[in-house]
């Protein structure tokens, strides 16, 4: 019996860490096992040898503790075959023993901050494409050291998730996690030539933006041009659009007013080295490609009233941002029929555009496996403080809920796409936790509440009653939805002012008015609002998941975060149950690997399964949904799904 085949048979527990040549496990390879155990401790190089060895041997009844314990759960499953039955990833112990007041859990911070040990990471990226002869022993020894500390790592974070009465959360969140390393390894077809389709539409439409806006800052050179200066040096600025060319002569104190607010826009506060700056700035063309607009540095020649830019300045700081709240923010300040409006709205135009091109365009083509010929996403378990899933490489989550984007992703022949979402999740939820009449009334679908508080806010705007219904004034109902989602979160009256385009006075007006209809979610919101402040801490549900607050935080940011937590975990715990169930009843129905959860985008899960049995499915989420509310009687979840051959909402 070697040593690698007696630590696998003979050991009660794996202390394990992979290197590999990288991180997809279906393009690399594992180099290296670092094994620990009561038994000992030793790195074993992967070679034919030692594979054959942890296929025959390695005991999936035995425990297993690592760091981002995900990692080396997919090598293992994709490589070897094995699923531990019980994991312990002390990453996430982390993430739960502490959240919200750990910027980074890292095996190395931890370990630092909690038992003084510094870990050596000269190594850490020296495994990316390496072979397996040309390894050396600091390589071989720097892989045992993540592994030699880990059981005292574990029992120091098991003491604080048992003191703070957190153990059932973060085993959850293992029974979670061998489910979410399935999906991820599995991954979703893609269908890339609609894709590329949709690509050159968007593409047109950019250009069209383009020429839009080159006229109109031709049209705002010209508003903004004076007939006297001073200074007789001229300056060329060169406008282009897809009909002419334009030269406009300039001297430099005319340059000079019209750069007054561009100059902010850059970063810079109006100083007396402005005019220093635009001798290096002669004949500089205002459009250079297609992504002129893009950043503050392209917008130095727009010519916009500085005094009318006021409020694009950050708070605290003397800095200027164009970002898109800024500037729907300052955009207030023009008449609606003026060009600076008009340019601010093609501005954020072009930015949506720009950024639908560069994040899907054809580099998230490059995101499908050369091996699987699939997407394979990465979920971050608990990187968010609700416990919420994130989706990177690519993120999944942020795909558009439109349906000729979603319809690119398609089944696999002879199976079918779920799509299932719980209705009204985050409303039911609240309505649950705060018992407020008009959400209950909501939740049992005897009232539209976005209609009933659209009329609310309305009311108050225009001063008089206010008929909206899905079919009547339906716009000014879709459009207050974001109001309705931001109230339940903690947001006040300047985010009412942001996202309506009103007067901050008339928001305040706005958001009294709301607060009085939903007293009952008012008050739910002081209390947890209170408790935070004095506690630092706020309780999510029965389970126990906290958010942690640290004592230097503003008052005011904890009051609103804290707001937020409760009812974003609790839904982030009703749609992880809900994925587990869902799995265990695919897999003990039916003989087909195939048949499994895809994707989870915030409150609905994408399924692939055999055509028909959307009824059973969303049943199953429903009942698990509905584990998780206490006022039965008076709230209940329900799912909806539909079928089609691909991605469907």
């Amino acid at each position: 019996m070697n040593e690698l085949q007696l630590l696998l048979q003979k050991s009660k527990i794996y202390y394990l860490d992979f290197e590999t040549t990288g991180l997809d496990p279906h393009v690399d390879k594992p180099l290296i096992l670092a094994l620990k155990s009561e038994l000992g401790a030793k790195a074993f190089l992967l070679d034919e040898t030692n594979n054959e060895t942890i296929m025959k041997y390695y005991n999936e009844d035995t425990p297993v503790v690592a760091h981002n314990a995900k990692f080396d759960l997919k090598f293992l499953k994709k490589h070897y075959g094995k699923t531990p039955k019980k994991v312990f990833c002390t990453q996430v112990m982390a993430q739960v023993a502490y959240n919200g007041i750990r910027d980074t859990n890292s095996l190395e911070s931890l370990l630092k901050d909690f038992l003084g040990i510094k870990l050596n990471k000269t190594y850490q990226k020296s495994f990316i494409n390496a072979k397996l002869e040309n390894l050396s022993e600091q390589q071989i020894n720097y892989a045992l050291e993540d592994v030699m500390h880990l059981e005292a790592l574990a029992k120091f974070l098991k003491k604080r998730l048992t003191q703070e009465k957190l153990m059932a959360t973060f085993l959850f969140e293992m029974d979670f996690l061998p489910y979410l390393v399935e999906v991820e390894l599995y991954g979703v077809l893609l269908d890339s030539t609609k894709w590329m389709e949709l690509l050159r539409v968007k593409e047109i439409e950019l250009k069209n933006n383009l020429v839009e806006l080159d006229t109109l800052v031709v049209s705002l050179i010209g508003k903004h041009k004076k007939t006297k200066y001073h200074n007789t040096k001229f300056y060329k600025i060169r406008t282009e659009n897809s009909k002419k060319e334009e030269l406009l002569s300039y001297t430099g104190d005319e340059l000079y007013e019209i750069l007054r607010a561009t100059e902010t826009l850059k970063g810079f506060k109006e100083n007396a080295d402005i005019k220093d700056r635009l001798d290096k700035k002669v004949s500089k063309k205002i459009i250079k490609n297609e992504k002129k607009y893009e950043g503050l540095s392209q917008l130095f020649d727009v010519p916009i009233d500085y005094e009318k830019l006021h409020q694009i300045k950050l708070k605290d700081s003397e800095r200027y941002s164009t970002g898109k709240d800024n500037i729907l923010d300052a955009r207030t300040s023009f008449a609606e029929d003026s060009l600076e409006r008009a340019f601010l709205d093609k501005l954020l135009e072009n930015r949506e555009l720009n950024k639908y091109i560069s994040t899907y365009g054809e580099t998230f083509l490059k995101n499908i496996n050369p091996v699987t010929g699939k997407i394979h996403t990465d979920y971050t378990q608990t990187y968010t403080d609700t416990g919420r899933l994130s989706s990177s490489n690519p993120n999944l989550q942020n795909i558009p809920r439109k349906k000729e984007m979603r319809a690119c992703f398609v089944a696999e022949e002879g199976t079918v796409l779920y799509t299932i979402d719980m209705d009204q999740q985050e409303l039911r939820v609240a309505a649950d936790m705060s018992k407020d009449e008009l959400l209950i009334a909501s939740s049992s679908g005897s009232i539209d509440l976005h209609s009933e508080l659209a009329k609310v806010t309305y009311g108050t705007i225009y001063k008089k009653p206010m008929e909206i219904s899905k079919k009547v004034n339906g716009n000014l109902r879709d459009q207050h939805k974001p109001v309705i989602f931001g109230f339940i979160y903690g947001a006040e009256a300047f985010r009412i002012h942001q996202l309506l385009d009103i007067a901050l006075p008339l928001a305040e007006e706005v958001y009294a008015n709301l607060s009085k209809v939903l007293s009952g979610l008012v008050a739910f919101q002081k209390t947890i609002k209170k408790k935070a402040v004095t506690t630092l801490k706020v309780v999510a549900n029965e389970m126990g998941r906290k958010r942690y607050f640290d004592k230097t935080k503003k008052a005011h940011k904890i009051e609103k975060e804290a707001c937020n937590f409760p009812i974003q975990s609790t839904c982030a715990d009703q749609i992880k149950r809900a994925w587990i169930n869902v799995m265990d009843y695919l897999k003990t129905t039916y003989d087909d690997p195939r048949y499994r959860v895809l994707l989870q985008v915030h409150d609905e899960l994408v399924i692939q399964g055999p055509p028909g049995i959307g009824p059973q499915l969303a049943q199953i989420m429903s009942d698990t949904a509905n584990q998780f509310i206490k006022h039965k009687d008076l709230v209940k979840m329900t799912c909806e799904a539909s079928e089609a051959i691909y991605w469907k909402k």
